[in-house]
This record gives C-alpha cells, sequence and structure tokens, in this order.
C-alpha cells in the first residue's frame, strides 16, 4: 500500500518511512537491511531513523543514551527480528557518523594548534 493510497491517513508517515527502507534495502544491501521486513517496522523505529538522519545530516545530537534505550529497551525488546536488524543497521550508522564527527574535530584542533 502507498503513502497515497494508505486507508488510515495516520498510517501514511509509516508508509513513507517503509517504503524508504525498501529503497534502502536497494541501494545499500547490507546484511542488516537484507534480514529484515520493512512492513514489522513501528513508529519507534521511524522516531530513531529521523533522529538518526538528523544526526548524520548535523542538524541534531543524538545522545548515546537515546540511541541505547531504544536499542535495548524497543528494538531489541521486540519479538521481530526486523526490528533488530534495523536497530543494528542504525548502529551501524550512527558508529561511521560518530567516527567521523571525531576525526574532523581532532583535524579542525590538530589544524588550530599548528597555526
Amino acid at each position: 500500500m502507498t503513502p497515497e493510497h494508505s486507508e488510515n491517513p495516520a498510517e501514511a508517515p509509516l508508509d513513507s518511512f517503509r517504503a524508504e527502507i525498501e529503497a534502502l534495502q536497494k541501494s545499500q544491501p547490507t546484511e542488516d537491511l537484507r534480514r529484515l521486513n520493512p512492513a514489522e517496522l513501528t513508529r519507534d523505529d521511524h522516531l530513531m531513523w529521523q533522529r538518526v538522519k538528523g544526526f548524520i545530516a548535523g542538524s541534531n545530537d543524538l545522545p548515546q543514551q537515546e540511541f541505547y534505550t531504544y536499542h535495548q529497551n524497543k528494538a531489541g525488546a521486540s519479538s521481530k527480528p526486523s526490528r533488530v536488524n534495523f536497530a543494528a543497521f542504525l548502529a551501524n550508522k550512527l558508529y561511521v557518523a560518530r567516527g567521523k564527527r571525531q576525526l574532523e574535530q581532532e583535524d579542525a584542533e590538530a589544524r588550530d594548534d599548528s597555526a
């Protein structure tokens, strides 16, 4: 069901999110993405996806505890393996983004020290 044709208008954002994840499965076929069914993802997963994308784009911070709580208490506690795999995918994205930020910060500090 496409977002434009969702029977419940409140489901449209969730439908769009699931379609976005399906597209990622094709464009970035990681093991975690291959092993998930987007139809099993929930609003909590959608919210965390938005938070992670914002963090990667630099438009918001994402405290490690906030992600840990999601990973352990929401996705990790789920009986749906798709949610666990999605949380692993998000964790990988976050670790790369945090590492990149750290390297950029260290480079900037090194340039400041040498000036």
